[in-house]
């Protein structure tokens, strides 16, 4: 009987009683290509690229040396191939583990394949990569798996609750996180010279867990912001301007939250401020409040001394008293009425919360030589008295002659403080 071959790496078997005076040389042959399969390591240059139709093929011949016998098989080229190459491996009912490189020219693939050609049973080997592929021998359906490889691989690749598809890294768990952790002084390492994004939502959208060091862009605030262990808070948010100018610092104007200044720290916001009802902001021992939307007491706490409150002016105004009064500086004055000698109104721009307030008046000028005094009171017996209003202060300046005649001075200061 003739010899028959081993199914995976073809290596001769010989007959009983055959081969007398030959069987050294199979035996040598055989030897040889044992150590092919084992170590062997070839070049195979392709002259086409072939098609899945029409493939090259890399072939373990029955009882002699051949490219698809060796463990390490590199493919290139003589030039660019111009398109994909294709690859089978025959036949295909051998069952083989093999190294693989990819030395083609061009960038070119090499899709390879033991049965007959079907997409999902091939595998792609990219450019300039080396794999391991266990070729399954199954006949006609025969399956190409890569063991290990170094290689570009397309669709979505899932590790526990990891997936990498394409660029975009992901957990695949509900609500899970994608950590990255240095070991010891490590750090993670962002380079490049473009833009690190950061995840963008509103505040609803913030976690239900926060955790100490998260950042996020704040859509409804259109604010960055950071968590630090007990409340979420604005990060950055330093001077801007036009073209590259930094001069400007913004704040809102309308406080909608309690909040409590650390003690031990100094806040500032640039007015006017609106505190909304039912919040307040707390500072040491002062309180600011909110009522129908206004403010209704400013307390500061500032430079002075002891622990008394400093209460804060709500309308000022510095005006001539002789001839046709003029304003020299105000805060809070739309305007003034001279209602006589000596007899003033002066008109708030914005409306005092109630008439609970009080006036702080001085003047300067010379009053007749006879007059050893001055009196600025808010009515006169020969003036109907009229109540406090919320939307002006009415003054009168006097002197002690002529039963406290209404006098001009030539400059008069009116503070309302409430």
């Amino acid at each position: 009987m003739p010899s028959t071959y081993t199914t995976n790496l073809g290596i001769e078997k010989i007959e009983t009683g055959t081969q007398s005076g030959t069987w050294g040389d199979t035996t040598n042959t055989n030897l040889d290509l044992i150590d092919e399969a084992i170590n062997g390591i070839v070049t195979v240059t392709l002259s086409s690229a072939g098609s899945s139709g029409s493939p090259n093929t890399l072939p373990i011949t029955d009882g002699s040396s051949s490219n698809g016998r060796n463990k390490y098989i590199e493919f290139n080229d003589g030039s660019d191939l111009g398109a994909t190459a294709y690859v089978q491996l025959t036949p295909n009912d051998a069952e083989k583990i093999v190294f693989i490189r990819n030395s083609l020219s061009g960038s070119r693939s090499i899709i390879i394949f033991q049965g007959a050609y079907n997409a999902s049973n091939d595998f792609e080997i990219p450019n300039g990569k080396d794999v391991v592929l266990k070729f399954n021998g199954g006949g006609t359906g025969a399956t190409v798996t890569v063991l290990q490889a170094n290689e570009k691989r397309t669709g979505s690749f899932e590790v526990d609750n990891l997936k990498l598809d394409g660029n975009t890294l992901s957990a695949t768990d509900t609500n899970g996180n994608v950590n990255l952790t240095a070991s010891g002084t490590g750090y993670a390492n962002v380079t490049g010279t473009g833009q690190l994004k950061l995840p963008v939502g509103t505040t609803a959208q913030r976690s239900g867990s926060a955790a100490s060091g998260m950042i996020r862009f704040n859509s409804t605030l259109s604010k960055y912001e950071g968590y630090d262990g007990s409340a979420w808070g604005q990060l950055g948010g330093g001077a801007t301007g036009g073209g590259s100018d930094e001069v400007f610092v913004e704040n809102d104007q309308t406080v909608t939250s309690d909040y409590t200044i650390s003690t031990n720290k100094n806040a500032m916001s640039t007015g006017p401020i609106t505190i909304n009802t039912s919040f307040s902001t707390t500072t040491g021992n002062a309180v600011t409040t909110g009522d129908s939307g206004t403010v209704t007491a400013l307390m500061l706490n500032g430079g002075q001394t002891g622990s008394a409150p400093a209460f804060g002016v709500r309308s000022w105004v510095r005006f001539s008293g002789t001839g046709t009064i003029a304003i020299e500086g105000s805060g809070n004055v739309s305007s003034l009425t001279d209602n006589g000698t000596g007899d003033y109104t002066i008109n708030f721009t914005t409306a005092m919360p109630n008439a609970n307030y009080t006036i702080a008046t001085s003047v300067m000028g010379f009053a007749p030589t006879s007059s050893r005094a001055c009196i600025v009171t808010w009515k006169n017996s020969s003036v109907p008295a009229t109540a406090p209003q919320t939307s002006s202060a009415r003054v009168q300046c006097k002197i002690t002659e002529n039963s406290f005649a209404l006098f001009d001075f030539e400059l008069i200061s009116v503070v309302a403080v409430g």
